[in-house]
C-alpha cells in the first residue's frame, strides 16, 4: 500500500484519532449541500463505471425477484422463508461488493482507484464482503424476531378488538433500533475499502456519535426522492396483465431504483467517512 494511501486511511478509526489533543471543530456542510453531493456522485460513478453499473442493475433485477418468490416455492413455513431470504441477501451483497468496493475507491482515491485490486481473492474483497454480510444480518433481525414472536396456532379473544401481538411491538422497535445502530456503523464500510487500521465496530461507534444526528440526515434524504421514484409507476404496472413482459418491465424497474439508492448509500457513507477523519485530524489553531 502507497504512502498516501496508507496517510488517507489513517483519517479515521485509528487508534490515533482517540489521543486527548486539540481540534477543531469545522462546519458541518447543510443537509441539502451533502444530498447535492450525494447525487452528483451517483451521476460521477455511473459515467465512470458504466458497464459494471449495468451489471449491479441485472443482479438487483434478477436478485431482488429470486429473494421475493424463490423461499416461498421452497417451503411453506414463515422461519425457513426468512432463513432462505437472508442467505440469498447475503449472497446477492457478494456479487455486488466489487462494484460497491469501486465505489467507495473511487471517491476516496479518484484516478488511483483503477489500480486497487477488488478481485474476490483479495484481502480488501474479503474484509469488506465480511462487514457488508454482517450489515444484512443486522438489518434482516427485525424480520426474524417478527417471525420468533409470531403466534404459531389461532388466537381466541374476546371484544371487538384483538389483543396486541409481542411482534406488533417488539419488530417497530427492533426496525428503529437497527436503523439507527446501522446508521453509526455504515462508516465501517469505506473504511474497510481503503484499509483503514482499526476499523473496528467500537471505534466507528465511537468516531460517529460526533455526527450522529447529521449522519442520520445526510442517508434519509436523499432516499426519499427515490422512494418516490419507486412508487410512482406502481398504478402503471397495475393495470399490466399478468404477463412475463410485466413481470420483466417491474423487475428492471425495481432493480434501478435498488441501483440508486445502494450507490447513493454507499456514496454518503464514504462522505460521512471523510468529514469525521477531518473533524478527527483537523487540530486546534492556537
Amino acid at each position: 500500500m502507497s504512502k498516501g494511501l496508507v496517510k488517507r486511511a489513517s483519517r479515521i478509526l485509528s487508534p490515533d484519532s482517540f489521543r486527548e489533543i486539540d481540534r477543531v471543530e469545522r462546519p458541518c456542510p447543510s443537509i441539502i449541500t451533502a444530498t447535492v453531493w450525494a447525487y452528483w456522485d451517483l451521476y460521477y460513478i455511473v459515467r465512470t463505471y458504466w458497464q459494471a453499473s449495468l451489471v449491479s442493475v441485472a443482479l438487483l433485477s434478477i436478485g431482488s425477484v429470486a429473494i421475493w418468490i424463490g423461499p416461498i416455492y421452497l417451503t411453506t413455513s414463515p422461519a425457513v422463508q426468512t432463513i432462505a431470504r437472508i442467505a440469498l441477501l447475503i449472497a446477492l451483497s457478494f456479487l455486488l461488493s466489487s462494484f460497491l468496493l469501486r465505489v467507495h475507491l473511487a471517491l476516496l482515491l479518484g484516478d488511483a482507484a483503477a489500480d486497487e485490486d477488488v478481485g474476490w481473492s483479495s484481502e480488501r474483497f474479503q474484509a469488506y464482503f465480511g462487514r457488508l454480510s454482517i450489515f444484512v444480518l443486522l438489518l434482516a433481525f427485525p424480520s426474524c424476531l417478527a417471525i420468533l414472536t409470531a403466534p404459531t396456532g389461532p388466537t381466541y379473544y374476546v371484544g371487538s378488538r384483538p389483543p396486541m401481538q409481542a411482534a406488533s411491538i417488539l419488530a417497530p422497535i427492533a426496525t428503529f433500533a437497527m436503523w439507527l445502530v446501522v446508521c453509526r456503523l455504515l462508516v465501517l464500510l469505506p473504511a474497510a475499502a481503503i484499509g483503514a487500521p482499526g476499523a473496528t465496530w467500537q471505534n466507528a461507534l465511537r468516531d460517529m456519535g460526533r455526527a450522529a444526528g447529521f449522519g442520520r440526515s445526510v442517508i434519509v434524504l436523499p432516499l426519499l426522492p427515490v422512494v418516490m421514484l419507486a412508487a410512482a409507476p406502481l398504478s402503471w404496472f397495475k393495470q399490466l396483465p399478468g404477463s412475463a413482459t410485466a413481470m420483466i418491465a417491474a423487475s428492471l424497474w425495481l432493480g434501478i431504483v435498488l441501483f440508486i439508492a445502494t450507490t447513493l448509500v454507499a456514496a454518503v457513507a464514504t462522505r460521512l467517512y471523510q468529514f469525521v477523519g477531518d473533524q478527527l485530524n483537523s487540530p486546534r489553531s492556537s
